[in-house]
């Protein structure tokens, strides 16, 4: 082979071998940049997906709060709908109306408008709304099932205001009666709550129930002249007495107790409730 063929077969081969680095090296360029392009793409497909569950997270947030304080405003609107006839019953002396006492419309309000607050939480909220409900619930049994003894005291205290000498020892009666039911026993008050016959009962009492019926027979007596006048009827003085004689607390004060327990938990509630929603923290767990 001649030189100048031979260089020519070289210069060929140079050439080939030139053109096929060439080709590798834009083929090895190019899956870079694929490889790059899709890194990017998952890259920003992945922003793009944080950011809408970010949103949809922040719009749930965003409807929760908005259910939450649709919730918190009805319960409240009930329970100070309740508060309101509350501060009634327990401001209009010798009121005797029976039907005037009649929460169950309110209760009822307050019963629906917790269960809301049940299905919205959290649980901070719903503690508080509990104890409004619970206040409330315990305040209404106690009218619906002893108001005619607190209308009674009612109405008897209104007369007494003239505090004439007759009405002091009926009152005074009355408190030395209860005051001695505080020392008895609970057994031995459960027994006189559940006794046909109170006076039979406390004649098995011993010394205490001697004391216990002399005076529950000694208020009665002295309230009898408050029936003669129509003051009091015949089943509103034997409840008044009845009361003294198997309860530590009249029902009068036991409302009382539970009408401030319910202004207190109202208040709860609103500093609850007030936080929650204020809180600047999304709550997207």
């Amino acid at each position: 082979m001649s030189t100048e063929l031979l260089i020519g077969v070289i210069s060929s081969g140079a050439g080939l071998v030139g053109v096929a680095l060439g080709i590798v090296g834009a083929l090895f360029g190019a899956r870079m940049q694929a490889q790059g392009s899709h890194a990017q793409a998952e890259a920003t497909q992945q922003a793009a997906a944080t950011t809408a569950v970010t949103q949809y997270a922040a719009t749930l947030v965003q409807q929760n709060r908005a259910a939450q304080r649709t919730a918190y405003v009805s319960f409240l609107s009930a329970a100070r709908d309740f508060q309101r006839r509350v501060g009634y019953v327990m401001n209009i002396p010798g009121d005797s109306d029976e039907s005037a006492h009649d929460m169950r419309e309110q209760m009822v309000h307050v019963e629906a408008a917790f269960a809301a607050v049940q299905l919205e939480g959290p649980d901070r909220v719903l503690t508080q709304a509990r104890r409004v409900e619970d206040s409330a619930h315990q305040f209404y049994r106690l009218l619906a099932n002893h108001g005619d003894t607190y209308r009674a005291w009612n109405r008897f205290y209104a007369h007494y205001r003239s505090e004439t000498p007759r009405e002091f020892a009926a009152v005074a009666s009355l408190e030395n009666l209860q005051e001695i039911t505080r020392e008895l026993s609970e057994r031995d008050r459960i027994l006189l709550i559940s006794a046909a016959d109170v006076l039979a009962v406390a004649a098995g009492m011993g010394e205490r129930g001697s004391r216990w019926s002399a005076e529950y027979q000694r208020a009665r007596c002295l309230l009898e002249a408050f029936v003669t006048e129509r003051v009091l009827t015949e089943r509103e003085a034997d409840r008044l007495v009845y009361e003294a004689g198997t309860s530590k607390c009249s029902v009068g004060d036991l409302l009382i107790t539970l009408s401030e327990r319910l202004d207190d938990g109202i208040a709860s509630f609103i500093e609850a409730a007030r936080t929650h929603l204020s809180a600047t923290v999304p709550e997207l767990g």
